[in-house]
């Protein structure tokens, strides 16, 4: 049996784990978190997992951000009634522009730009463990996301 003082220890370095593998501890946080998972062989099989997943959603190397075309790409889906981004609203776009700054800047300040209040699930997937809440949350069965019918979790 674990005492209360080292289980306790061991949820907070379990929590801890994910930034451990991605290098984002403090060196405080760091060097107490790699002295418990020395020690911890559930810990270091989950930060060997952690480590595998870091480096499946990290290839720098091979992701390139370009707003441009994927606008027009997403442009090409939306119906073409023009009600969602007028056609012209590319021509604000260049090949090293940040979406969220320039482009959306200039038709703000122009005042074309609107908003739509989004009135069901939102999550950002930004981080690991973004990736790790949203695929508990899918493999839970019932994803708040899914409004469709007929298709399993």
């Amino acid at each position: 049996m674990i005492a209360f003082d080292e289980r306790s220890r061991h949820e907070e370095v379990w929590l801890l784990l994910p930034w451990l593998a991605t290098s984002r501890l403090a060196p405080a946080e760091r060097e107490m978190a790699e002295e418990h998972v020395r020690r911890c062989a559930d810990c270091e099989r989950e930060l060997a997992t952690q480590h595998l997943m870091c480096g499946a959603f990290t290839e720098p190397d091979r992701v390139t951000y370009a707003p441009g075309p994927s606008l027009r790409k997403l442009m090409d889906r939306i119906d073409s009634d023009g009600s969602a981004v007028e056609p012209d609203a590319l021509d604000y776009i260049a090949e090293d522009s940040v979406l969220e700054r320039e482009p959306l800047e200039q038709l703000a300040q122009e005042g074309r730009l609107h908003g739509f209040r989004h009135e069901g699930f939102w999550d950002c997937m930004d981080t690991y463990k973004d990736a790790v809440l949203l695929n508990e949350l899918w493999s839970s069965g019932e994803p708040p996301w899914r409004v469709w019918a007929g298709e399993p979790g």
